[in-house]
């Protein structure tokens, strides 16, 4: 197996330095450099992605927040114009009806959500544009919603 060689200078000390205590100690050297070796590699993928504009959000990242009763929110990006989020509703959760200052699109991974009569399924779209009116939101079986929208946020 090639080895390959980082310069360990590319990462912050503290960064570095928790990566390190992280190791479990190990008598096998070759062990111990390979699994060094990933983490390293993964650190500078995810920094080098961040320095190209890429945002990487991991499922067990950002912060679930209560939106309504049965109805939990966790940002995913917010640039002060424009937000998306993820919105998890339990089995029977409702939010009241709504009018849309801005169009919002949502976009179901899980489950399924009544948008006034019309059921929306894992996989299918709907955009609410600007001025429309939703009849109130409601999930029988629970779901996890994409959701675009305007940021609450001023630029």
């Amino acid at each position: 197996m090639a080895t390959i060689e980082h310069n360990e200078d590319d990462f912050p000390p503290d960064i570095l330095a928790a990566l390190l205590r992280a190791l479990s100690p190990s008598r096998d050297a070759e062990l111990t450099a390979r699994t060094r070796s990933a983490l390293l590699d993964r650190v500078r993928a995810e920094r080098s992605a961040a320095q190209e504009g890429l945002l990487t959000v991991r499922a067990s990242e950002g912060t679930w927040k209560d939106f309504a009763p049965g109805v939990r929110a966790k940002v995913l990006h917010d640039d002060g114009q424009w937000q998306t989020w993820l919105a998890r509703m339990t089995a029977e959760a409702r939010l009241p009806a709504h009018v849309h200052a801005d169009t919002e699109e949502c976009l179901v991974l899980e489950g399924s959500v009544y948008f006034g009569n019309a059921e929306i399924h894992a996989g299918d779209y709907q955009a609410a544009l600007a001025g429309s009116r939703h009849e109130g939101v409601y999930s029988r079986t629970g779901c996890l919603m994409l959701v675009r929208s305007r940021s609450p946020q001023p630029a």
